[in-house]
């Protein structure tokens, strides 16, 4: 009897050294990434699930002249046969289907084991090891082509791309307890953003503009201007609107509580108005960019005190590029090309430094930029010509010298093959970064490089910061 189990237990091992031998060799050469994992020293019964992997056929025999009773149990609740136990008689052969399912494995790549136990009274340690990524990532089932972020709700603004294909135009994502809801619309709407007290949520469209409060997200009020817009901020009861190539006046203020409109004027332009503007965080003044294609004009407005907004100065800017950020306590302009200002609000007349230059590490051009007061650092977005890069945020500190990238984790999308299901890897394009002060995190938004059916779902993830 002690040789026909030694017998069994050789056949069985034969049995999985050649399929394993086989199917890994067959998986290694369709997996790219196989070459990326680190080298390790298996032993040649090892079961191998590789990226793509979530199945294995087992097959084993009784080659002893009786009948004998087998079971199979594994050591983590992930990994199924689809059938655990049975006789085998003399001279048969048992074919059984190992599977994994990934959606229960909280890690990377790991080992396991199966054990198989036959009447004869021996035990079998099968190991097994699963490669595996783990996504950090928030999935969404549309793609995302408009965020804002309120830091004192913890809230995401969403528009999806293909609304008309959903029954909703506007999701919120509440960060704290992951509860997604969406919202009906009875309107369209192209862009977003908050009013600077983070109360209200501005939809607007070509000349509509629509006002929701973020509470309840109720229809607080609309209304309609006379031009395209091209920007506009909300301060306190006021709206300042600046319209898209219009060359009679430069911008609009829409008094909440009057309902009444007044135009105003920055300058005397020969040339069309297209300004992108934003507010200082002293809340005193207004900084227009009028990036029209003849030129580039830095324009400060005065809007505190019981005076009528006025312009203080309107600078041309040669090179300066078509949008620009104000950060770091509104000490710090950043122009959406390679070039940075040292600005001084408190200084009359013009008050931008000379032009310095922000190494963007072989990228020519910004796409997002935002700025960490508790780590004193900047965060970067940045782009070459080429669409490189797309999936990194690169780091700078205080004084704007490169210190780390940080890449976004790749997608792992599963294909179904009716037959079977792979899993694809993409790579993560970015499309908007926020700080999250509350968690010290860095907020992506992106979707995967692939346009595959179903695989241009946007997907969320978070970056810790803490040092």
């Amino acid at each position: 009897m002690k040789k026909n189990k030694s017998l069994f237990y050789s056949i069985l091992l034969i049995g999985v050294i050649i399929w394993n031998l086989s199917s890994c060799q067959k998986e290694q050469n369709q997996d790219p990434l196989e070459e990326a994992a680190t080298p390790i020293n298996e032993s040649i019964d090892t079961i191998t699930f590789h990226y793509n992997t979530n199945t294995h056929n087992l097959t084993f025999s009784n080659i002893s002249e009786e009948e004998i009773q087998w079971q199979f149990t594994a050591n983590d609740n992930f990994i199924k046969v689809d059938q655990s136990q049975g006789l085998l008689k003399a001279g048969e052969v048992q074919s059984l289907l190992l599977s994994i399912n990934r959606s229960q494995i909280l890690s990377d790549s790991l080992f396991s084991s199966i054990q198989l136990k036959s009447s004869l009274g021996d035990i079998w340690n099968i190991p097994i090891r699963i490669f595996n990524i783990v996504s950090r990532k928030y999935m969404f089932d549309f793609e995302v082509n408009k965020a804002a972020y309120s830091p004192s709700n913890n809230q995401l603004y969403l528009r999806p791309w293909n609304y008309y294909e959903s029954d909703c135009n506007l999701f919120i994502l509440d960060l704290d307890s992951y509860v997604l809801q969406g919202k009906e619309l009875n309107f369209n709407y192209s862009h977003m953003q908050l009013s600077e007290d983070q109360e209200k949520l501005l939809l607007f469209d070509y000349r509509k503009v629509y006002v929701l409060d973020v509470e309840n997200f109720d229809l607080l009020f609309n209304f309609e201007v006379s031009n395209n817009i091209k920007s506009l901020l909300m301060v306190g009861n006021e709206i300042y609107i600046f319209p898209n190539n219009n060359s009679y006046y430069d911008y609009e203020i829409y008094d909440i509580e009057l309902d009444e409109f007044s135009s105003m004027q920055m300058g005397d332009f020969n040339f069309p108005s297209n300004f992108v503007s934003h507010l200082h965080p002293s809340g005193k003044y207004i900084y227009a960019l009028n990036e029209n294609a003849w030129h580039k004009n830095l324009v400060k407005l005065k809007i505190d005190g019981d005076e009528n907004p006025h312009m203080i100065y309107s600078e041309e800017i040669d090179d300066f590029g078509e949008y620009f950020w104000m950060l770091n306590q509104g000490k710090k302009l950043f122009s959406n090309h390679e070039y940075y200002y040292d600005l001084d609000a408190n200084i009359p007349g013009y008050d931008l430094s000379e032009t310095k230059t922000i190494d963007l590490q072989g990228n020519e051009e910004i796409m997002d930029i935002i700025y960490n007061s508790e780590l004193q650092e900047y965060y970067v977005h940045a782009l070459s010509y080429s669409h490189e890069n797309k999936n990194k945020i690169y780091v700078y500190n205080e004084e704007l010298n490169y210190e780390s990238t940080i890449t976004a984790d790749p997608y792992t999308i599963a294909e179904d093959l009716h037959w079977s299901v792979e899993y694809h890897h993409y790579t993560a394009l970015i499309n908007s970064i926020f700080y999250k002060p509350k968690h010290e995190s860095l907020i992506l938004i992106s979707f995967p490089n692939t346009y595959n059916k179903g695989g241009l779902n946007s997907g969320l993830e978070l970056i810790p910061l803490n040092k």
